[in-house]
């Protein structure tokens, strides 16, 4: 049962971190892009068509296993640069959230990120803990209240 207490605010966190991760990647995307006076061709070949099946629900299933294994090699096989970083700083996050050694989020160069890998090891050392006075550490001050209410109802 704790194991699936776990799993699930990983899972959470994970939710987090990917949703902060596109919300960063658009915001960078409409900074840098211009609006092209004419649209582009469709891409061909393997890439588009490896891209296609990514955009199905494949990308999903890479960070998902890639996560649950623990083993940021699966990101590799994503073709998307934004997916691929999303997904190994997920890899990382669960690593460092399963060992609570915030040491380990010192690997994410993205301070966002990085900052949401120490919020989530408060978060499993306040439910393992049973001690809701450690969110209040929590730089991300909208998770305090969901990580109080995690460390109540372990």
């Amino acid at each position: 049962m704790e194991h699936n207490k776990r799993n699930i605010v990983i899972s959470i966190a994970v939710v987090v971190v990917i949703l902060v991760a596109a919300v960063a990647a658009v915001k960078q995307s409409l900074r840098n892009s211009t609006i092209p006076s004419t649209v582009p061709a469709p891409a061909t070949g393997p890439s588009a068509q490896t891209q296609a099946l990514q955009a199905g629900g494949d990308v999903k299933a890479l960070i998902r296993r890639a996560i649950d294994s623990r083993d940021a090699s699966v990101c590799g096989k994503i073709d998307s640069a934004a997916d691929r970083l999303a997904c190994e700083m997920n890899v990382v996050i669960t690593k460092a959230s399963d060992a609570k050694d915030p040491k380990l989020c010192d690997s994410i160069a993205d301070s966002v990120f990085q900052r949401a890998c120490t919020d989530n090891i408060l978060v499993v050392r306040a439910r393992d803990d049973k001690n809701p006075s450690i969110c209040d550490l929590m730089a991300d001050t909208t998770r305090i209240s969901g990580c109080k209410a995690t460390a109540v109802h372990k």
